[in-house]
C-alpha cells in the first residue's frame, strides 16, 4: 500500500469519526455506547444485520475472500487435526501400556506364589518320601 493511500484512507477514517461525532453530539454523549452497538449491530460495514461481527468472523471473512490464505489455512486445520489425533492415539497407547504393564505384573505374582506352592508341596513330598525310605529301611 503506498503512502498516498494510507493517507486517503487515514483521512477517511479521520473524516467519518468526525461525522460520528457530528451526529452523536461529540465525544461527551452518554449515548456514544449506544449508538456505537447500534451501529455495529446494524451498520452496512459490519457484516449482517443484527449480529455483532467477532474477530473470528472478521478472519473468518477476509481468509475466505482470498484464496492463497484460504489454501494455507486449510492446511493449518489439517495439520492440527492430524497433531490432535495423534495425541489421542498415543494416550490411547499409553493407556494400553499401562494396562498390560499392571497384568505382566500380576502375573508375575502369581507364578511366584505358583512357585512358592510347588517348592513347599515338593518339600513335604521329599519328607514324606525320606520319612517312608526310612521306614522301609529299617
Amino acid at each position: 500500500m503506498s503512502a498516498s493511500s494510507r493517507e486517503q484512507e487515514q483521512l477517511s477514517l479521520e473524516s467519518r469519526i468526525q461525522a460520528f461525532y457530528r451526529q452523536s453530539g461529540g465525544p461527551g454523549n452518554p449515548q456514544i455506547q449506544k449508538i456505537l452497538q447500534n451501529h455495529l449491530l446494524y451498520g452496512k460495514d459490519h457484516g449482517r444485520s443484527g449480529y455483532r461481527e467477532t474477530l473470528e468472523d472478521a478472519f473468518i471473512d477476509a481468509v475466505s475472500k482470498d484464496h492463497s490464505m484460504l489454501l494455507l489455512f486449510q492446511r493449518l486445520i489439517t495439520w492440527r487435526q492430524k497433531r490432535s489425533v495423534q495425541r489421542t492415539l498415543s494416550t490411547e497407547w499409553q493407556q494400553s501400556l499401562f494396562q498390560v504393564q499392571q497384568e505382566v505384573r500380576q502375573l508375575r505374582e502369581q507364578i511366584s506364589q505358583l512357585e512358592q506352592t510347588v517348592l513347599q508341596n515338593l518339600s513335604s513330598d521329599d519328607a514324606q518320601t525320606r520319612s517312608a525310605d526310612q521306614a522301609f529301611s529299617k
